[in-house]
């Protein structure tokens, strides 16, 4: 059952207005390349959150100020002033604190960290679900503590039996 109506209310899920998706499917040679591969699409999602937040801002501000123009107007002024007055994340982080009032920091995880899907095994390893995480995965533990079983990628029935081999352990100690 689709949930579109619980976050998008105004707008009806038809053939008109299906939403989209933007993915990949990338060969690298070592984990380690995988690791930086994500590591800077994480950043890419800062980056561009970080832009499009301060950007749809300075859009309505410029609407509020000017009643007269259009938004075509307010869209060009926003996109001039992000190229020159505030082109740097300092720039648009100090425009979001002091103008608007916005700690970019407070910010939900979702939009300044983005969102990666994950298959996660349940507690008995009968099962596996996959899991949607707002996280940071720019530091190691995300690969080491929450999530070990990324990469290197483990089967279903790797993770299994690590973990019958850790638990035979347990009772040998």
């Amino acid at each position: 059952m689709s949930q579109w109506y619980l976050h998008f209310p105004c707008i009806p899920l038809d053939s008109d207005n299906l939403p989209f998706f933007d993915s990949r499917i990338v060969c690298y040679p070592t984990d380690t390349a995988v690791k930086d591969y994500l590591r800077w699409r994480q950043v890419d999602a800062h980056i561009n959150n970080l832009y499009n937040t301060t950007f749809w801002l300075l859009v309505k501000d410029y609407q509020n100020k000017n009643v007269d123009w259009t938004v075509k107007q307010a869209r060009e002024k926003a996109h001039a002033d992000m190229n020159t007055v505030y082109a740097s994340s300092s720039q648009k982080n100090e425009l979001l604190h002091s103008y608007f009032k916005i700690n970019y920091n407070d910010e939900p995880e979702c939009f300044r960290k983005g969102s990666i899907l994950v298959w996660q095994t349940d507690e008995n390893f009968k099962s596996r679900y996959i899991e949607v995480k707002h996280c940071d995965i720019i530091n190691e533990s995300f690969y080491s503590s929450q999530c070990p079983g990324i990469i290197p990628y483990k089967s279903f029935t790797q993770l299994k039996k690590e973990k019958k081999a850790q638990d035979s352990l347990k009772v040998k100690d």
